[in-house]
């Protein structure tokens, strides 16, 4: 159901963000205690402001009501990815090349199933990521999460 829904929102917002300029990074439906969350993470170049947001907003908001395809109460929410965006696809990975990064593996490589360091290469098949002197190849197929990090 929750794919069924996400799919049914990227349909209906996909045309107007392209059209705007935006990027479409993630949709969450989630249950959070008794509430349900319609969650939309939008980009583009430079960065969205609350503006963006509540355009995004009001617009995914009309054409949810002229198709109602939610039939549960839930709660609406548009917002940047923030800081720590999540790779999901390709080019996300493709622009992340040579940033921080926190991986995360359905099984252990080399002994670990979390790696944070530098994304030093991407291809169809898999991420190089460099932990200070150490550098680890992961298949994309045995990537659980993957997103941009601040590393202090």
């Amino acid at each position: 159901m929750a794919q069924q829904i996400k799919t049914i929102v990227e349909q209906m917002l996909a045309p107007y963000l392209e059209q705007e300029g935006f990027e479409l990074v993630d949709i969450e439906y989630v249950k959070e205690g008794s509430n349900w969350f319609l969650r939309v993470f939008v980009d583009k170049e430079g960065g969205i402001d609350i503006d963006d947001c509540s355009r995004i907003s009001e617009y995914l908001s009309q054409r949810l009501d002229e198709k109602d395809p939610i039939p549960t109460a839930y709660f609406l929410e548009v917002s940047s990815p923030g800081a720590e965006r999540p790779l999901k696809k390709p080019q996300d990975y493709a622009r992340s090349v040579g940033k921080d990064v926190f991986v995360t593996t359905y099984e252990p490589i080399d002994g670990a199933k979390e790696f944070e360091g530098k994304l030093i290469d991407f291809s169809e098949e898999r991420v190089i990521v460099q932990t200070g002197k150490r550098t680890t190849e992961i298949p994309l197929s045995k990537i659980a999460s993957a997103r941009l990090a601040i590393l202090f």
